[in-house]
């Protein structure tokens, strides 16, 4: 099955009838994690990915809301429970969030533009990654864009 890839752009703030109404459709730890959230984009962005993923699943696997039940690995990635062949993966940044189905192991993720930071591209890429960033034309574009491929794989 080919991946499909559902993007939402979250450019207004979800008005708080709205925030409430989905996320009393959400797992409980999840709605946890979305209310500790001290900036607004960031509670909306995760609201927002978590209600992406059940449609995105019910629209490509046909498999209804109500059997839904995600739940996360110790690593944090979401899996469906009882549904071996689902695999997505959801991301979020700045106004964007994004959802990856699949019926085999998928991964994405999207990042804005950030300032290339030597100390943490030391912390996770190898030297032959951080001399690619550093001779790249555009280093915050090419650490983000290397952040992203890293990100996208866990």
């Amino acid at each position: 099955m080919t991946p499909a890839v559902y993007l939402v752009n979250v450019s207004e703030p979800i008005e708080p009838q709205v925030f409430w109404y989905l996320l009393s459709h959400i797992r409980s730890d999840k709605r946890e994690r979305v209310l500790r959230q001290r900036i607004k984009q960031n509670a909306d962005n995760m609201l927002v990915g978590e209600i992406l993923a059940m449609v995105a699943i019910k629209r490509h696997f046909g498999i209804p809301l109500s059997e839904q039940h995600i739940v996360c690995y110790k690593n944090g990635k979401p899996y469906l429970d009882g549904f071996p062949d689902v695999h997505f993966n959801i991301s979020h940044s700045g106004q964007c969030v994004v959802c990856a189905v699949c019926d085999v192991p998928v991964g994405i993720d999207i990042q804005e533009v950030v300032p290339y930071n030597p100390e943490v591209a030391k912390r996770v890429f190898s030297e032959d990654e951080i001399r690619q960033i550093d001779r790249s034309d555009d280093p915050n574009m090419e650490f983000t864009k290397m952040w992203a491929i890293m990100e996208a794989r866990y």
